[in-house]
C-alpha cells in the first residue's frame, strides 16, 4: 500500500469491513476543491475496478455535500437521500444502497459507515430541511447543557426546537431521546437530585 498524501484539510478513508480490522480502501480528502489524492484495492478480489470506482464516486458526493458535517459536525448534518446521491452520480439508488452496505469512512471526527451520511429531512417553517441526525444532535446537546434539578421535559424541548425553526412534535422528540438512551425528564430529575 502507498502513503496517504495528506495535503488537504480533511483527509477520510472509505473501510470494508473486516472480520477484526477495518482494511483501507479508499482515501479523499476534500481541501480547495475535494478530490481523490489516493485509491487502492487492499485486496484485488476483494472488490472489482467498477465497484471501486462506484465508491469513489459515491464517497466524493456524500464528502461534498455534508461538508458543514466535517466542518462543524453532527448539528450541520444536511439531509441527504439515497435518491440524491444517485441522481448526482447519475447510478440507480439500489447500486448506492448496496455499494455503501458494510463500507466505512475515516474523518477527522471518527469513523462512520457511509449509511450514516443519509438521513431523512424534517421540513422547517421556512421551506429549509433539517436532517434527523442534525435534530437527534440538538437534542442530545440541550440535554447535555439543561440545569439537571430542572430537565427539560419533551415539550420543552420541542418548543425550543421550534423556535430554532425546526418544528418537531413532543412524540418526536421522545422518539428520538428514547433511541439515544436518553431517559426521560423525571428520571432526570431524580439522578440529578442523587448527584446533589
Amino acid at each position: 500500500m502507498r502513503e496517504v498524501d495528506r495535503r488537504g484539510k480533511y483527509s477520510r478513508r472509505i473501510f470494508l469491513q473486516g472480520a477484526a480490522t477495518a482494511v483501507p480502501v479508499v482515501a479523499v480528502a476534500a481541501s480547495a476543491g475535494i478530490g481523490i489524492e489516493d485509491a487502492w484495492a487492499a485486496d484485488a478480489t476483494t472488490l472489482t475496478p467498477a465497484t471501486l470506482k462506484t465508491l469513489v464516486k459515491v464517497a466524493r458526493c456524500i464528502v461534498q455535500r455534508q461538508t458543514s458535517f466535517f466542518e462543524i459536525g453532527e448539528e450541520a448534518m444536511e439531509p441527504l437521500i439515497l435518491k440524491d446521491v444517485a441522481e448526482a452520480v447519475e447510478m440507480h439508488e439500489s447500486t448506492i444502497s448496496r455499494v455503501t452496505s458494510g463500507k466505512y469512512m475515516h474523518t477527522p471526527r471518527g469513523v462512520f459507515e457511509l449509511r450514516y451520511f443519509f438521513s431523512s429531512q424534517v421540513e422547517g417553517a421556512d421551506g429549509s430541511g433539517t436532517s434527523s441526525t442534525a435534530i437527534r444532535a440538538k437534542i442530545r446537546k440541550l440535554v447535555k447543557e439543561e440545569d439537571p434539578e430542572s430537565p427539560l421535559s419533551d415539550g420543552r424541548i420541542a418548543e425550543m426546537l421550534s423556535g430554532e425553526g425546526i418544528p418537531v412534535a413532543r412524540r418526536t422528540v421522545a422518539k428520538y431521546r428514547e433511541a439515544m438512551g436518553i431517559a426521560p425528564s423525571n428520571e432526570r430529575r431524580r439522578a440529578g437530585l442523587k448527584q446533589l
